[in-house]
């Protein structure tokens, strides 16, 4: 995937980030600013689905969804558990935030 798609095709939820080609894998989200320990970046929202629903609707589309794309443009996800996800339909920055072994973002669930 080119960093041009990349970048024009993302919605951009998380105004104080950019994405950029990251060492850790393809692309990942930076800050554009200094962030405050506690400032909220986002909201995530989408809908809560099974794996084995996400699995299901997956095999549905990938005959239709040609390469490199079929990645990029099916649902993106965060795991809730070992069982749940949270799912939205189009790429956003969320997807770009990279997995560090000493992590500067938190996710905090609000009841």
């Amino acid at each position: 995937m080119d960093y041009h798609f990349i970048k024009e095709n993302t919605i951009n939820n998380i105004q104080q980030g950019y994405i950029a080609p990251s060492e850790i894998d393809g692309f990942g989200l930076f800050a554009k600013v200094n962030i405050d320990k506690g400032d909220i970046l986002c909201i995530f929202d989408g809908q809560i689905i099974s794996w084995s629903k996400y699995h299901e609707i997956q095999n549905a589309f990938s005959s239709h969804i040609k390469a490199p794309y079929e990645q990029y443009i099916f649902m993106e996800w965060n795991a809730l558990d070992k069982e749940t996800l949270l799912v939205r339909p189009f790429r956003t920055k969320y997807s770009y935030i990279n997995h560090a072994r000493k992590p500067n973002v938190e996710i905090v669930q609000y009841p």
